[in-house]
């Protein structure tokens, strides 16, 4: 009786866990499970302008099965715009591809010491998308290694400007706009309905989720179950609350306006890392 009790128990567990949005993260995430079109191929013959919003291209690689035996697998990108006044296309990887803070603690030990302690003064910690590690690695390391050198060429630089954070009580200030290769997506563009998405960042938009590949597990992303799909979370460039903290997109698709720290130090929710780039169409 007492194991059918169990069986019982482990069952409803399961279920409400299920049903709450929690994963143990062992469902094996499979890349990819659409070829993406050969947009480079696409820009050459004229017909990359023909895209639409939603389509999936490819371009670059990166390791995302955790098996670097056999090599880095192509990314995949979803097109969220194409802007055929200023011939260019916007694009977001279709999987979270790695698993990483916002500001890692060494940086923010060297630049917000606290002397007493020799940890971090948090009271102290301004942190803003121009200075942030993660900035730093998408448009150093991510960049050089991800894309040859014929697809760089492809790439333009965009100006981008970032913005305060007025939502609610929020304080956070966006800081000096920026030249950037690779980015991540602001609060506007996450509501942005040119892009697909909800206008509300209260809304569990379906198309806001993403799942975190194999590989971005391995270094700290959670996959969580919900409506028969695993998401993670996945960060912003913008500010949250104050610039401690830093925007994020929940596994639910909904808008994370006051953020969570930039480091990781105060939350067990390890944002993932969604690149965004633009693609020149000549």
């Amino acid at each position: 009786m007492k194991k059918v009790i169990s069986v019982i128990l482990c069952i409803i567990l399961a279920i409400s866990c299920q049903a709450c949005g929690m994963s143990n993260n062992n469902d094996k995430v499979i890349v990819d499970d659409e070829k993406g079109l050969d947009i480079v191929k696409m820009i050459a013959d004229g017909s990359a302008a023909d895209l639409k919003r939603g389509q999936v291209v490819a371009l670059g690689k990166y390791e995302q099965d955790n098996n670097e035996s056999n090599g880095s697998e192509t990314i995949n990108w979803i097109v969220l715009n194409v802007n055929k006044e200023s011939k260019e296309i916007l694009l977001i990887s279709k999987y979270a591809l790695d698993c990483k803070p916002y500001d890692d603690v060494d940086d923010l030990k060297k630049r917000f010491p606290d002397n007493s302690t020799g940890d971090i003064a948090w009271d102290k910690v301004n942190v803003t998308w121009e200075d942030c590690t993660l900035r730093s690695w998408l448009n150093a390391d991510f960049y050089n290694n991800v894309f040859s050198d014929d697809e760089k060429k492809l790439i333009r630089k965009t100006s981008l400007t970032n913005v305060d954070n007025t939502y609610g009580t929020s304080v956070g200030k966006g800081g000096n706009s920026t030249q950037d290769n690779v980015f991540l997506l602001s609060l506007d563009d996450i509501v942005n309905t040119d892009y697909g998405y909800e206008y509300s960042s209260e809304t569990a938009d379906e198309g806001r989720r993403c799942t975190a590949t194999e590989y971005a597990k391995a270094h700290g992303a959670k996959n969580f179950s919900w409506n028969g799909k695993l998401a993670c979370w996945w960060w912003l460039r913008s500010p949250g609350m104050g610039n401690r903290d830093a925007a994020y997109v929940s596994d639910h698709g909904y808008v994370g306006m006051y953020g969570v720290h930039v480091s990781h130090f105060e939350y067990d929710s390890d944002c993932c890392v969604r690149p965004a780039i633009i693609i020149g169409l000549e």
